[in-house]
């Protein structure tokens, strides 16, 4: 069977100040002439659909993910959050993007089990374990699991991103979750710092970074918006993007009510893609969301290169 440690980032040393970034290298001073094609793209939204669109077709011409950008994807224990970033790393891999998850919550084999069984939702295929030789073999240099279970420095974070970067391809990067990080809950500016940091490595590197992170005690009943995210402004303010995933758990709920929602609660982007709002989702066995109840589920592992629109 295909081992699932040819997916890993070694347990070689690393020399980790190597990877950290000089903050004179973030700094940048530009003269307006320079910037005169750029300035008119903007304003005639050229560009505008660079990036990968989310997985939903609805959601094609609204949301796109792009590098040098910073992603939050929060949510309630138990609603979905990982389960969404991880079917978006099998999406970006089929795109043809490199994508590191650094998951201080659970291990690589753990991770690996839900995306494998994501993608390929086709039950009959998984009869034998021929299936997760395919679908590791077909990641395998495409996606790279940082192994580690607990605690990580905000610094050491940074390093692991710019290593994953460099080292690896990666144009991609998950870190899951911020709470692992040991910056204390009530420590507004030490997130306020660490987040900021990430802004700049995304943008410096070329990389998206994706940060899964958690929401305060709130009625579960209730969809949670921006407001609701632990860190609060500190956070939110200074991600390009932010998307809340919340399920459904009311006991008398219809066969028909999706099962949850995907809530884009912040989308910084060139018009059109500036949209905010609430999209119908619901789960298949299979673990992925889908869109509407009877859709089916996408075969990652078949899905054709699409390329990267720089």
């Amino acid at each position: 069977m295909g081992s699932v440690t040819k997916l890993l980032i070694q347990d070689t040393p690393i020399d980790w100040d190597r990877y950290v970034l000089d903050d004179a290298d973030l700094e940048r001073f530009v003269d307006p002439s320079t910037l005169v094609t750029r300035i008119s793209d903007v304003l005639h939204c050229r560009g505008a659909r660079e990036g990968i669109p989310l997985l939903w077709d609805s959601l094609s011409d609204k949301v796109r993910i792009r590098r040098g950008k910073l992603a939050i994807w929060a949510g309630i224990n138990h609603h979905g959050k990982t389960a969404a970033v991880k079917q978006l790393c099998l999406q970006l891999t089929a795109a043809g993007e490199r994508v590191c998850i650094a998951s201080l919550e659970e291990t690589p084999e753990e991770t690996m089990a839900d995306m494998t069984r994501m993608a390929i939702p086709d039950i009959d295929v998984r009869e034998s374990d021929d299936w997760i030789d395919l679908v590791c073999a077909r990641l395998s240099s495409k996606l790279w699991l940082y192994n580690q279970t607990r605690m990580m420095t905000p610094q050491r974070i940074l390093a692991l991103i710019a290593y994953a970067a460099k080292e690896k391809g990666c144009t991609h990067f998950v870190l899951d979750s911020l709470m692992r990080t040991g910056i204390q809950q009530d420590d507004g500016e030490g997130q306020r710092v660490f987040v900021n940091q990430l802004t700049n490595y995304a943008a410096t590197l070329g990389i998206g970074i994706h940060v899964v992170h958690h929401i305060v005690k709130v009625d579960e009943t209730q969809v949670p918006g921006r407001h609701s995210i632990r860190g609060g402004g500190a956070i939110v303010d200074q991600a390009d993007q932010c998307f809340i995933v919340w399920r459904e758990t009311k006991e008398n709920k219809l066969s028909t009510d999706p099962d949850g929602l995907l809530v884009v609660a912040k989308n910084r982007g060139i018009r059109p893609l500036n949209w905010i709002g609430k999209i119908q989702l619901h789960m298949h066995e299979s673990g992925q969301f889908i869109r509407q109840k009877f859709d089916q589920p996408i075969d990652f592992i078949g899905l054709p290169n699409h390329g990267y629109s720089r």
